[in-house]
């Protein structure tokens, strides 16, 4: 009986062992990035220019970061 006791004190141990070091294998997210669930809603800005003319350059894209003042086109 006491043999049984250990044994299965035994597989337990080493089933949390292998748990943990599988766990700390996982792959981790590069510093500055965020994983969860939820839910995000975007705000659209309608942007207009007070002259008429046309567009020469784009200069970025979409997605791009942008600053306060920064030229777009």
């Amino acid at each position: 009986m006491r043999k049984l006791l250990f044994l299965l004190l035994a597989l337990g141990a080493l089933g949390a062992g292998g748990y943990v070091w599988w766990q700390s294998q996982q792959a981790t997210l590069p510093p500055g990035f965020v994983a969860g669930n939820g839910r995000l809603e975007a705000t659209e800005i309608d942007i207009a220019t007070k002259l008429q003319g046309r567009i020469a350059e784009i200069l970025v894209d979409e997605g791009d970061w942008i600053e306060t003042g920064q030229i777009l086109a």
